[in-house]
């Protein structure tokens, strides 16, 4: 049985990561918390305790192993979508993807921790029935509004792990009618 979500958005080196965590089935967010690295988001997971979903605002891998673009990002791309394109192994990645590659990396090899990609864009759409309250004292250790976005953007990939956990949460990187399933898996949102 999950214990905890916890959303966390990837960013570069400068911006690092922001986390959020809530208890499933609850409608508070619990805490905030931005990490510059890898190591700093294992620490804070280690204090969290066992069976914990993560929420991910990133892909898996930054580069694909093919020459054709992500199955879900085109998915999502064909709904009107703003996408940043994982990229080839032609193109050099981006920084935050790499970030996200040895986040995930790093994830992993933790027992009890399960792991989902989440995309706060598309699942805006779907917060009109979400209970989730981000209430603002939680801003209090962050005074500068730098952040307060991406803690949003992670309130919301918690909510999409909420949704996950109960089975009411949609995705992209699969077509039934064709079989064809993204190389890095589903996005939920």
């Amino acid at each position: 049985m999950t214990n905890l979500v916890v959303g966390i958005d990837v960013g570069g080196s400068k911006k690092g990561f922001h986390l959020v965590n809530m208890i499933p089935g609850s409608v508070g967010i619990r805490g905030i918390k931005h990490s510059q690295s890898v190591d700093d988001v294992l620490s804070l997971l280690g204090k969290l305790g066992r069976e914990v979903l993560v929420a991910v605002d990133c892909p898996p891998k930054c580069q694909l192993s093919g020459d054709r673009t992500r199955f879900a990002e085109r998915q999502l791309h064909q709904r009107g979508f703003r996408v940043q394109w994982t990229r080839r192994q032609s193109h050099d990645p981006a920084e935050w993807m790499q970030n996200g590659t040895a986040l995930w990396t790093a994830l992993a090899g933790l027992d009890g921790v399960s792991v989902i990609e989440t995309f706060p864009r598309v699942a805006t759409a779907s917060l009109h029935g979400s209970g989730v309250v981000l209430p603002l004292t939680v801003f209090s250790p962050y005074t500068g509004r730098r952040d307060w976005k991406d803690f949003v953007d992670v309130a919301i990939c918690a909510e999409v792990g909420d949704r996950y956990l109960r089975a009411n949460a949609a995705s992209v990187g699969f077509d039934p009618a064709t079989g064809e399933t993204d190389e890095l898996g589903l996005i939920w949102f």
